[in-house]
C-alpha cells in the first residue's frame, strides 16, 4: 500500500486495492471503471494498482510525488 501523507484532518490514508466501499474506510481505491449496484463497485483494481504502485515507487526514488484528489 502507498501511504498518502499530509492529508488535512486525516492520518492514515492509503492508496490500495479494493473493489467495494467496504474495502475503503476512507482510503483511495483505484480501478479502470465502475458499476453502480447497491453502491459503487470498482473493476480491475489489481490490474490498475500494480503498475501505478510500481510507477510511484520508481518516482519516489528520485523525487517527491504529489497526488491531487478532487
Amino acid at each position: 500500500m502507498l501511504w498518502l501523507q499530509n492529508v488535512p484532518n486525516f492520518e492514515y490514508v492509503y492508496l490500495h486495492i479494493g473493489n467495494v466501499v467496504e474495502n475503503s474506510e476512507g482510503c483511495v481505491l483505484v480501478g479502470d471503471s465502475y458499476i453502480l449496484k447497491e453502491d459503487y463497485e470498482l473493476k480491475d483494481s489489481l490490474k490498475v494498482y500494480i503498475p501505478l504502485h510500481d510507477l510511484i515507487v520508481s518516482l519516489l526514488k528520485k523525487e517527491k510525488v504529489f497526488i491531487e484528489i478532487s
